[in-house]
Formats: C-alpha cells, sequence, structure tokens
C-alpha cells in the first residue's frame, strides 16, 4: 500500500548536509543568522552556530526543490518543523512534526501530519516511517483507519469505517481485517468472527437487524 511514499521516505533519509565550501551569501553564516549555498547548491537560510545551522532555518534541496522549515541542531534537522517533497517543482507530500537526527521521528505523546493527494495520515512516526499508532483519511474512498501501523500499513489492532457501508473492529494484516473482528453494517446487521484478506471467513455469527441470526462457517465472504 502506497509503495511509493516509502521510497520517498528512503530517499529523504539521504537528504543530508554536504561539507561546507566556504559560500556564504549573505549575513554570519559563523554564529548568527545569514544564507548559505552548499557544495551540491542546496541552500540554507537561518541560523548558525559554529558554521553550521542551528536554531531555526529553512533549506532548499537543489535536487528536487524540496524544502524544510524548521529546528535545526549541529547542522541536522532537530524538532519541528515541516518537510515540503516536491517533483518537478510540485508538492507532492508534505511533513508536519517532529525530527531527531535527520529522520522524521515522534517520540510518545507526539502527533505529526503526513499529507498527500492520496490520504492523510495523523499518527507516529519511527525513523522516517509511518510506524505507531495513527489514523489515515483515504482520499478517494473517504474511509478512515485508526489503530496500529507498520510502515503506513494497518498491522495489529485497529478500526476501519467503510464510508456509507459500516465501521469494522477488530485485527489487521497486511492492511486488511484479518483474524477475529466484529463489523456493524449502517443496514443495522452485524457480524462478529473471523475474517481473512478482508472479507468473512472462517466461524462466526451474522446478526440481523430484525434480531434473526445465523452461526456457522463462512467461506470466502458466503456462508457454507
Amino acid at each position: 500500500m502506497h509503495k511509493k511514499w516509502g521510497i520517498i521516505v528512503i530517499l529523504f533519509s539521504g537528504l543530508t548536509n554536504a561539507a561546507f565550501s566556504q559560500t556564504c551569501l549573505e549575513g554570519d553564516c559563523k554564529n548568527g543568522t545569514g544564507t548559505y549555498l552548499f557544495e551540491n547548491n542546496n541552500k540554507y537560510t537561518g541560523s548558525f552556530k559554529e558554521g553550521v545551522p542551528h536554531g531555526e532555518g529553512s533549506m532548499v534541496y537543489f535536487s528536487d526543490s524540496s524544502e524544510y522549515s524548521g529546528a535545526w541542531v549541529e547542522g541536522k534537522k532537530q524538532g519541528k518543523g515541516i518537510f515540503k517533497f516536491k517533483k518537478n517543482g510540485v508538492i507532492v507530500a508534505t511533513y508536519e512534526g517532529f525530527f531527531i537526527n535527520n529522520q522524521m521521528h515522534t517520540n510518545t505523546g507526539e502527533i505529526a501530519k503526513f499529507t498527500t493527494s492520496a490520504f492523510l495520515y495523523e499518527g507516529q512516526f519511527t525513523n522516517n516511517l509511518r510506524t505507531g499508532k495513527g489514523k489515515i483519511t483515504y482520499a478517494k474512498t473517504g474511509n478512515v483507519y485508526e489503530g496500529e501501523l507498520i510502515n503506513g500499513i494497518p498491522e495489529g489492532k485497529g478500526s476501519l469505517e467503510y464510508k456509507g457501508i459500516g465501521f469494522y473492529t477488530g485485527n489487521f494484516n497486511i492492511g486488511k481485517p484479518n483474524g477475529i473482528g466484529t463489523i456493524i453494517l449502517y443496514i443495522g446487521d452485524t457480524y462478529e468472527g473471523e475474517w481473512k484478506d478482508g472479507k468473512m471467513h472462517g466461524a462466526g455469527k451474522y446478526t440481523f437487524k430484525s434480531g434473526k441470526t445465523q452461526e456457522g462457517i463462512w467461506n470466502d465472504g458466503v456462508k457454507e
């Protein structure tokens, strides 16, 4: 799911500062504020300490025009900031949150936001990955997932609202309901039981709005 964003994250991990080539365009690039052009043509504007970015500042990356604005510590992105990923000069994703040692990373209780044209993610980041607990709102379907994730994919305990259909709560594996879970349909019916690859599969109980129930074995979404 959304493999291209995983690629962006991998590329992002390599966006580090090159060695100084002594090109201070303006201001005090030693211990003050100024604008500095790096050897690789990345351009930083902001605060400096002992010749490296330290404090508040922004960096424009020459390779793709991506931009970071926020906190720096000893030449690295550290603290709160915003990173705008670009392709051909157009913003394709935006991260708003926290950084540790140049990586998108949240500590306990911190929430970051990652926005693309396909989805909005609000939750935890671990070493540049959407791993931990979070909420995904999918732009195309309007479906909303909230719970545990590994690398942006629902994995573990969570809930998924299928827009216009119903609300599922239970186990997820590789992005789909797998294991034990319950779905409450908006028409008033409920299913409790086993799931496989997003479908009712295994032992379960289906309760109709009328109160009538069916118990037994389901196979690929159909009761045997």
